[in-house]
């Protein structure tokens, strides 16, 4: 009877770990990965720096001011933010792969300075293009052609950043812009 006992009570402690450590049917490792907060980090009361994979991610922003606007990105998709005590709250699951947040504040009483985006000569290709973007705003490109099964790497000063294709079949590029002149360019395979 005692083997029984604990022959149950081992199925049940490996259920409930199963559970913990799953969320919506998949199964995480328990790797942690880095949060990068693209310098923003001391705005949040709760921020560490690495979280479990499939670990719910709960982040109060509290760096708030008056006529001035937030808008929260986690890898580039933007997040609609909760408010509990005059905070914002972004909460997301952590993926398997580090990921970067940025917020987006804008107050419409300052104008933010512009920089110069250079395209080494690749400015015709994009539908949106502008020779210079405010610093620290979202920037969205979108290529004017996608060709079929061809590989594109961006490259923001020469460091390599993602690009998704659009469910409209655009391929597009974003990025924070930054507080200098920088280059945007593509290499395709």
């Amino acid at each position: 009877m005692k083997a029984l006992v604990i022959a149950i009570a081992l199925v049940i402690v490996a259920g409930l770990c199963m559970t913990v450590f799953s969320a919506c049917g998949k199964t995480y490792r328990m790797e942690t990965y880095r949060v990068d907060y693209s310098g923003s980090k001391g705005c949040f009361k709760n921020a560490r720096d690495r979280y479990r994979a499939g670990q719910k991610v709960r982040l109060i922003y509290f760096d708030i001011a008056t006529d001035t606007s937030y808008t929260f990105y986690v890898d580039g998709e933007r997040v609609s933010p909760g408010s509990e005590n005059d905070c914002y709250v972004i909460e997301f699951i952590m993926p398997e792969h580090d990921v970067v947040i940025n917020v987006d504040v804008r107050n419409p009483m300052e104008v933010p300075e512009r920089r110069t985006v250079d395209y080494c000569g690749q400015m015709d290709d994009y539908l949106n293009a502008e020779e210079t973007c405010f610093v620290g705003y979202y920037v969205e490109l979108y290529l004017k052609e996608k060709k079929d099964d061809t590989v594109y790497h961006f490259y923001l000063d020469d460091e390599e950043i993602p690009c998704e294709i659009t469910d409209e079949g655009y391929v597009m590029v974003s990025f924070i812009m930054p507080d200098h002149d920088c280059t945007l360019k593509y290499t395709e395979e």
